[in-house]
């Protein structure tokens, strides 16, 4: 992997109005979203003088985009100065700029990126782990391991987290795709496999639904990142 940095030629005067909104309420206070220089984001509200700074480096590692389907907006979540949970909504438009203004790929924010998404994947790998142990009341004689498959991609998820923070390449990226998508064609056989019991069927068929609108903007970032970060490995 190529250890070095390419140096920025972001230009500060890039700009973003945004609005700055709440778990509970999507209206809120005008904000401009700023560069103090290629390193440092400012976030400054437009009516008052409340106002903080962000490193890139946190920017990377926490800030998250969700643009909404169907809607004009995205939403970009991360913590303020002091530690607090702030969301800002963006129009879509302004995405290509958000990315502009994080400048340049480099290895480090390849990292604090693997670091972010991967996140969930270790509680949820060991979730998945330890219902592959859970006992089934109908077998009499059972082994350690009662559901193989959910077992392989417990292992497979905690895998994949463990080594992309040990060796960060894009394309641990490409792998959480195909994760994702095997997963949900799990979900799908296992719903099928139910046969003549309707009731599973549908259990199973609100899980996929679910699981499918939760991984479908998971997937698509997940494409995105790899976009962005191939060229530096």
């Amino acid at each position: 992997m190529d250890d070095t940095v390419e140096e920025s030629n972001v230009s500060t005067c890039l700009t973003i109005k945004a609005m700055k909104s709440s778990t509970w309420s999507s209206k809120g206070p005008s904000w401009t979203i700023s560069l103090v220089d290629e390193n440092t984001f400012r976030f400054s509200a437009d009516d008052s003088d409340e106002s903080f700074d962000q490193s890139l480096a946190i920017i990377e590692e926490h800030a998250q985009l969700f643009p909404i389907p169907i809607l004009s907006f995205a939403v970009i979540s991360l913590k303020d100065s002091n530690q607090k949970k702030v969301y800002f909504r963006i129009e879509k438009s302004s995405i290509p700029i958000w990315n502009e203004m994080k400048g340049p790929p480099t290895v480090q924010g390849l990292a604090l990126t693997l670091k972010r998404v991967t996140k969930p994947d270790i509680p949820w790998g060991i979730m998945l782990v330890a219902l592959s142990l859970l006992p089934d009341p109908e077998v009499e004689k059972q082994g350690l391991i009662q559901d193989l498959d959910s077992a392989l991609l417990g292992l497979s998820l905690l895998g994949i987290a463990v080594v992309a923070r040990k060796i960060p390449q894009a394309t641990f990226f490409l792998f959480q795709m195909t994760w994702e998508l095997v997963f949900l064609f799990s979900i799908l056989v296992n719903g099928i496999d139910d046969g003549g019991d309707r009731t599973m069927q549908v259990i199973q068929g609100v899980i996929f639904v679910f699981c499918l609108v939760f991984f479908r903007h998971r997937i698509i970032q997940h494409y995105e990142n790899y976009k962005r970060y191939s060229p530096v490995t």
